[in-house]
């Protein structure tokens, strides 16, 4: 029943609303629901409640679509990172391997010069 009336004042605007006094045993000049005073700061403080927390969730789907894109472009930059590793350990093996070469050949070179100026 609540969620029934809070639903018919959340589609009437409230800033248009009319507000009649009746006095007891006084017949209502047209149809709808009559409410005590405090049923109605009730209903009212309902519906700001509703106002509020409609904002907080638009504001939380915004946070939310936010933090989607900060995980993606996350994804990204560890993905470039990866591939950037992977190829830096890639230069490093055949760095690696070339300066094992080449320091076998400069080995090579002077154990040569040494053997050939000690005849």
């Amino acid at each position: 029943m609540i969620k029934f009336i809070l639903s018919i004042l959340l589609i009437a605007n409230t800033s248009m609303a009319q507000v009649t006094y009746l006095k007891k045993d006084v017949p209502a000049p047209y149809t709808g629901y009559l409410f005590t005073e405090d049923k109605e700061l009730q209903v009212r403080i309902k519906i700001s409640q509703y106002d509020t927390l409609e904002q907080l969730t638009k504001k939380q789907d915004e946070l939310i679509v936010i933090l989607n894109d900060r995980v993606e472009n996350q994804l990204k930059q560890n993905g470039l990172l990866m591939d950037e590793l992977r190829d830096r350990k890639n230069v490093e093996l055949w760095q690696s391997l070339g300066f094992f070469v080449l320091g076998a050949v400069v080995t090579g070179f002077i154990a040569g010069q040494v053997s050939s100026n000690g005849k």
